[in-house]
């Protein structure tokens, strides 16, 4: 028997394929406005455009919100207004754009200034724009986090200091080989405990008894 071919069901009548409609070029990106829109719903963000020249060029809404200036006072500003007086005498601002150009990208992880000039710790990174028209600046305050583990660090330097330090604390082996306390011991515990409890008095509400 020979072999018959099925025709394409899927070809239209007379087996011609017709060229599908396609949208303008000019409509398959989003708008400017439509742009903004987006960048700014990602409000737990900075976002911040910088021209070539490090000049800021757009400015969301999270970056109001975490530095305080609005886009229009801030735009047309240096790059480095954002950063505290120690790292721009230092050359942190110049290093990290060199930085993003050599690798194409920059991590952001240091101290940053507000427009009411207090401080907080910024995380994110930069990174040079393909079309080579500037950089693009991503970053959140994490300063709560960092706070947490340099408490955590601290915390356990002083307990290493204790430990080290302060013999008492060591467990003494009794004859049934069990692990008892001296009562030199048991002071020093005490006494530790009661220097971390409040003390009213010290502010004057009440006298010691």
């Amino acid at each position: 028997m020979p072999h018959i071919e099925r025709a394409d069901e899927s070809l239209p009548e007379g087996g011609m394929l017709v060229e599908p409609e396609r949208p303008p070029a000019n409509k398959s990106l989003p708008n400017e406005s439509l742009l903004t829109a987006i960048l700014d719903s990602a409000s737990d963000y900075a976002i911040i455009l910088l021209n070539p020249s490090n000049h800021i060029v757009f400015w969301n809404a999270g970056a109001e919100t975490l530095l305080g200036w609005t886009a229009e006072e801030i735009e047309g500003q240096d790059g480095a207004i954002i950063f505290i007086p120690e790292d721009r005498a230092s050359g942190s601002v110049e290093a990290e754009l060199e930085k993003a150009i050599r690798e194409g990208r920059a991590e952001n992880e240091r101290w940053h200034v507000r427009k009411d000039r207090s401080r907080f710790w910024g995380s994110g990174m930069m990174m040079p724009l393909k079309n080579g028209e500037g950089f693009l600046k991503i970053m959140r305050d994490r300063t709560s986090e960092r706070e947490a583990v340099i408490a955590l660090k601290h915390s356990e330097e002083r307990f290493r200091t204790l430990a080290e330090h302060i013999p008492q604390l060591v467990f003494r082996s009794a004859s049934m080989g069990q692990k008892n306390m001296g009562k030199s011991s048991v002071g020093c515990l005490h006494w530790i405990v009661r220097a971390q409890q409040p003390r009213p008095w010290v502010d004057g509400r009440r006298s010691p008894q």
